[in-house]
């Protein structure tokens, strides 16, 4: 099953994102198949990583075939490599803690946020200092 509030989240990202995709070291068929069977299939792509260290290429090509910008780019993740993958990717990170990773671990290579709660992602902003976000600033 979906954390609890993603369901409501996902949609309204949706609609407030030009883009929004998955980066995952998950199988694209079981991303696809988790996404249907719960109502969530919006996503623009699902983009796969066969080994555990490839995060940060797949960004970079990620903002080459949709022309943005590290700054346009907000990498949500549950794990430290994500946040590794993120910061090697100059990206904002946004480190969730209903995932794999501690707290401490995920502020190791210093997200720009640290939520505890999905709807947390609805604060998130390119604009905002990570000061003012309604997200806990991990800086």
């Amino acid at each position: 099953d979906p954390i609890d509030g993603i369901p409501v989240v996902i949609p309204l990202l949706r609609k407030r994102y030009d883009i929004l995709g998955i980066l995952t070291s998950n199988s694209k068929s079981n991303v696809k198949a988790f996404l249907r069977q719960h109502e969530l299939d919006c996503f623009d792509f699902i983009s796969t990583v066969p080994k555990l260290s490839g995060k940060a290429k797949s960004l970079k090509a990620i903002m080459r075939t949709f022309t943005l910008e590290p700054k346009e780019l907000i990498y949500v993740g549950d794990e430290s490599r994500d946040m590794k993958a993120a910061a090697k990717a100059c990206v904002h990170g946004a480190a969730v803690l209903w995932g794999f990773n501690s707290a401490k671990a995920l502020k190791y290579y210093a997200p720009r946020w640290l939520l505890k709660e999905p709807q947390e992602l609805l604060s998130l902003s390119m604009d905002a200092k990570p000061e003012t976000a309604v997200a806990e600033p991990a800086l």
